[in-house]
């Protein structure tokens, strides 16, 4: 065999596997959940004080949002389920999620409290968020 078919062999070899590794680690609806309820405690604009307005209570201080999203997973998980998109597209996800007030309250006027808009994709495991805009 010459070099460059050895190589070739090798570099498909390796796109295969890499492929391969993509598709078994692209992270699941319900990871991305979790790691979203974690991301808005965490975010460095600190958006645990809005979710907890568009969940009608206010939060002022950052250890009583922490108590307040711990208190109320579940309910910020089902948030998240029901405005979340999930594109998949085998080796990747891509996660849309739009949080608004008027999602869980429809009579709420447009703009009372901000709405989010996140973006996110999740590959190996792992989730980036490379959007996160006020509308």
């Amino acid at each position: 065999m010459k070099g460059s078919q050895v190589f070739t062999a090798i570099a498909g070899v390796a796109l295969v596997g890499a492929i391969a590794v993509m598709a078994l680690t692209n992270p699941t609806q319900d990871k991305y959940e979790e790691y979203a309820i974690n991301k808005l405690n965490d975010s460095r604009e600190s958006l645990c004080p809005q979710t907890a307005k568009i969940l009608g209570q206010t939060i002022p201080t950052h250890q009583e949002c922490q108590a307040f999203i711990a208190a109320n997973r579940p309910a910020i998980a089902r948030l998240i389920a029901t405005t979340t998109q999930r594109q998949n597209s085998f080796l990747f996800s891509i996660y849309r999620t739009d949080l608004s007030a008027n999602k869980v309250v429809p009579i709420l006027p447009d703009r009372l409290i901000p709405a989010y808009h996140f973006e996110t994709i999740g590959v190996f495991g792992n989730f980036f968020t490379y959007e996160i805009e006020e509308r």
